[in-house]
């Protein structure tokens, strides 16, 4: 395997210690460095500008997949790899968002967990916030699933809970966004992205005239709602596959 890695590709690894992917790995990962080297060695030339990226995603795939046995690390799909790259490069500075990217890649080079690295994940990462990104992080790490339920009468929130919009808000202070106030954007755009799911079921009801000791009650109609905030199938094979960090997985 070693005939198979060019001199500059060997001399990345070992030379500059100062480099941000040298500083990340120990001893123990630099076969696993060098099974990343080849692994994406057929994708190096799809992007400008990858070797800007290349030594931090080095490091970072490096101690995601340092558990994976090395046969089962290969080159990640092209159709994945080639439009991750593109994105990265474009958020090499936004720490939130590149690890969405280097945890995508490190599953797509994984071949058990390949299937579930669906090319759509690209573009959700490219139209998330660093706020969104700290908000979905958030919850993999609380315990439990993630639903929020709101019943209103009348156009009115009844819930003790209080309304959706009110605990997406809490949610996102928990979460340590650096703009809590766009809390109903970032609730939409999740929603827009199919992360989330936003359900309403409405329930009216008739009333007949109805006579009481204190008057009679004309007929009348009673509506009610029930919403439902809940993560998405896509949505929860998202927040496996990018958000929760692949060396928690193994």
């Amino acid at each position: 395997m070693d005939k198979m890695v060019s001199a500059p590709v060997t001399t990345a690894i070992y030379t500059d210690l100062a480099q941000p992917a040298a500083k990340v790995l120990a001893q123990d990962l630099v076969a696993v460095a060098k099974l990343v080297s080849i692994a994406l060695l057929p994708v190096h030339g799809i992007v400008w500008g990858f070797e800007r990226t290349r030594a931090w995603l080095e490091g970072a795939l490096a101690e995601r997949v340092r558990h994976v046995p090395p046969e089962m690390i290969s080159t990640p799909p092209t159709h994945i790899a080639g439009q991750a790259l593109v994105q990265l490069v474009m958020c090499i500075d936004e720490d939130r968002l590149r690890d969405l990217y280097a945890n995508l890649l490190a599953n797509a080079m994984d071949s058990s967990t390949r299937n579930r690295a669906h090319p759509a994940f690209v573009h959700a990462i490219q139209q998330l916030s660093t706020d969104e990104a700290l908000v979905l992080r958030h919850l993999v790490r609380r315990s439990g699933g993630f639903s929020l339920v709101e019943r209103s009468y009348e156009g009115s929130t009844i819930s003790k809970e209080g309304s959706i919009d009110d605990r997406f808000l809490t949610l996102c202070t928990e979460s340590g966004v650096a703009t809590p106030s766009n809390s109903r954007i970032y609730l939409e755009n999740l929603v827009r992205l199919r992360i989330f799911s936003m359900q309403v079921f409405s329930e009216s009801e008739f009333h007949p005239e109805l006579e009481s000791e204190f008057g009679v009650e004309s007929p009348h109609v009673s509506n009610s709602d029930l919403i439902v905030l809940d993560l998405t199938s896509f949505g929860e094979a998202f927040l496996d596959v990018c958000v929760r960090d692949k060396g928690a997985q193994t």
